[in-house]
């Protein structure tokens, strides 16, 4: 069940478990596609894929040497996302107030779509 929900918060902004981390792999360090693939463990198809995803939100994005990086609205994301699974694994003994503070907080951190990004605001 959290991990469904889980799922569910990820996907308000357009991410999944395995695009998740490899953002947070990139705000680590930004890496090319073959250092990814070996750092998650997946195949250098996988990663691209997620990377191309990735970089049509505007949530990372490729230098001329083929490094790639988080960008500003990755890292927003990042920070909305975390707090959205953690409001999705509260459970019903939590405090309302508690969710209504996580929803505000998500509301205030609104991520503004940078040019050529394609991801709809949650």
């Amino acid at each position: 069940m959290t991990h469904l929900a889980s799922d569910s918060a990820l996907e308000r902004f357009g991410l999944n478990q395995g695009s998740f981390h490899l953002l947070g792999c990139l705000a680590a360090a930004a890496a090319t596609e073959a250092v990814l693939a070996e750092t998650t463990g997946q195949s250098s198809t996988a990663i691209r894929s997620d990377l191309l995803n990735l970089q049509s939100c505007g949530y990372s994005a490729r230098d001329g040497s083929g490094t790639w990086s988080v960008t500003e609205a990755g890292v927003k994301v990042m920070e909305c996302a975390n707090l959205a699974q953690a409001e999705a694994t509260l459970d019903a003994e939590d405090s309302q107030e508690l969710r209504q503070a996580l929803r505000a907080l998500i509301s205030s951190l609104r991520l503004e779509q940078p040019e050529g990004g394609t991801h709809q605001e949650p």
